[in-house]
This record gives structure tokens, sequence and C-alpha cells, in this order.
């Protein structure tokens, strides 16, 4: 019978990660690095945990593989926010002699307490500033610091930025829990009687997300008033595309678009009125054109949020949007080369 050296495992860990703290949001892999010098060597994972005793392995269930590998997924969303899971290894040989190796996993918290509140709760598309104002987040001490985004949902559901950092960088809450923004909002959903819906996201260093969501009523403004705001704002909107923030300048596009288009259908197509919406078209593909993101990714994010997103799969988050009421309006775009084309 042949002498074999009993298994070592030297550790485990959980893939991509540098902590033992994870989100329970996300698939988590845990893998083991062992050796032996015996072919037979048999695996087997498990665990234990005093705050989740009904936690088990369970392939298809709470794991996408077999338990018997040197690599084991489970399942987004098995893991019980704030609790401590003990995660094993077994290497076994032919001839009995067995390793054991442990792992300690905290499922951490999603930031939690937080309020959001915006003022006023009505108002006028292109006329109005809002706050949004977002206070007393708190998180696991380990899982700071806390990015934020406020977005605003199209008519699809969908979720739009309302505004980002112009390097792409990501912004974080204050040491108090806290930010805030004041902007221009585009006109709500005229079957909801204007209603628009407002989020803010929050997201710890482990990718554990929280939200809180209002809404508000964005109403238009009067139909002869409503080409001269447009107008009125276009020299803003290319100074934005010039100071390269790309999503507060699509914000702007789609607040001018969604209002140009309710002065249409009352009936103001007059010469003045196609004048702008050209002016507004030209914007529209500055902003494509010169966004340093992927040309035909932005193309395509734009287009479908011209032409009009089908429903589900859940609420998705678009780097830039325009609104589905402006595909009579906007569509096509001007010379630009069809989607996918990374010209």
């Amino acid at each position: 019978m042949p002498s074999y050296s009993p298994p070592v495992i030297s550790r485990l860990f959980v893939r991509g990660v540098n902590s033992t703290e994870v989100s329970p949001t996300v698939r988590l892999v845990l893998e083991a690095a062992y050796s032996s010098t015996d072919p037979a060597t048999t695996l087997l994972w498990d665990v234990v945990s005093e705050g989740d005793p009904g936690f088990v392995l369970q392939p298809g269930l709470t794991t996408s593989t077999r338990l018997d590998l040197s690599t084991v997924a489970v399942r987004a969303n098995s893991l019980q926010p704030g609790q401590t899971y003990v995660f094993s290894m077994t290497a076994t040989n032919s001839l009995g002699n067995f390793a054991l190796g442990t792992l300690n996993v905290t499922a951490g918290r999603p930031p939690f307490n937080g309020t959001f509140a915006v003022t006023p709760a009505n108002g006028t598309a292109l006329e109005t500033s809002f706050l949004l104002r977002t206070t007393d987040w708190e998180d696991d001490p380990t899982s700071y610091p806390l990015a934020y985004v406020f977005l605003y949902a199209l008519e699809d559901g969908d979720l739009t930025l309302l505004e980002a950092s112009a390097d792409g960088s990501e912004r974080y809450l204050n040491d108090s829990g806290a930010a805030s923004l004041r902007t221009s909002l585009p006109l709500g959903a005229e079957a909801q009687a204007y209603g628009l819906e407002l989020v803010v996201r929050v997201t710890d260093v482990i990718g554990s997300a929280a939200s809180v969501s209002r809404e508000v009523f964005v109403l238009p403004p009067s139909a002869e008033d409503a080409v001269d705001q447009v107008e009125g704002g276009l020299g803003t909107i290319e100074d934005t595309i010039r100071e390269r923030n790309w999503v507060s300048a699509a914000v702007l596009i789609e607040a001018s678009a969604s209002v140009l288009n309710f002065a249409f259908r009352e009936g103001a197509n007059t010469t003045a009125a196609a004048e702008v919406r050209r002016d507004l078209l030209t914007r529209t593909e500055a902003l494509v054109r010169s966004s340093d993101r992927n040309p035909a990714t932005v193309e395509s994010q734009v287009g479908e949020g011209m032409q009009g997103r089908g429903g589900g799969g859940g609420k998705r988050v678009t780097f830039i949007a325009l609104p589905a009421t402006a595909a009579a309006m906007f569509w096509p775009l001007p010379h630009l080369p069809p989607f996918g084309d990374s010209r």
C-alpha cells in the first residue's frame, strides 16, 4: 500500500476581497489553497453560524457549485447581513489522514438610518431649483467611507444619474453622513400628475448599498413660456459640456427636451420653436461627441433613452439617458453612426 503524507491546507480566502467582511448582496467565491501527494484526496466544504443556524451549503440553493471542489461559490443574498459564518474545508486522503481549514466571514450590513428630503415638494421644470438633502447615514466601523449618488426615475422605471464628478470619481458623504444637491429637474410623468421619483443610493466599501426614494411633482411651464425657457438655457448646456460635466449636461438636455415636447404638444409648432429644437439637437450631438467615455456606449445610452427602453429585470442605472417622451423630436440623432460603431 502506498504511503502518503497528510494533506496540507495553507489557507482559505475570499476571491477578490482583502478582508473578511463581505457584501451579502453579491456572489461570494471561497477558495482553498491546499496540497496533497495522494491523487485520491477528497474535499468537502461546510459552514456553521451561531447567528444564522439554519444556513447550510446546498448546491442549487445556496451555492452554485459542488461542495467537493477547491472553490465554492455562495449565491448572492444567501448570507444574513450582520452575521458571522465559519466556513471550513476538509481535505482527506485515501488513508484517512485529513487537514481542516477554516475562515471566518462576516456579512456586512448595508448603510442604515439615512434620511432623504427634497424641497420644495413641487415645482416647474427648468424654473424651480430643488434641494436634495440626505443625512444621518451610518454603517459598520470597517465599512467607511460611504459613497452616494442622486438619481431620478425614467418613465420605464430605470434610474439615471442626476450628477456625477467631472472626472468620474466617486462622491462620498461627509463625516456626519450627509450630502446635498441643488438642481433643476426634468418634467414629471404626465400620466402620474407630473410625479417624478428621486432616489439617493449609498454604498459602502464592501459594495453593500441602501436606497431611499421620494416623489416630487415637476410641472410644465406655460406653453407660452416653454420655448423661451428652453432657448434661455442653451448657453448653460453648452458651458456644462465645455466643462466636461457630461451627466449634468445630459440632465439639462433631458429637462429641456421634456419641456419643448410639451410645448409642441400644446401647439407651439412655430418657426422659433423649430429653431430652438435644432439648437438643442446640436448640443445633444456635442454631448455625445465630446464625452471621453466610449463613444459607442454613450451614444447607445442616449439612444436607448430617446427610444424608450423596455421594462423588466428591475431598475437599472445608466450614465446618460434622454427621455422616451423626446423620441418624436430627437430620434434619430443627426450624422451619428449606427449603434455599436466605435468610430
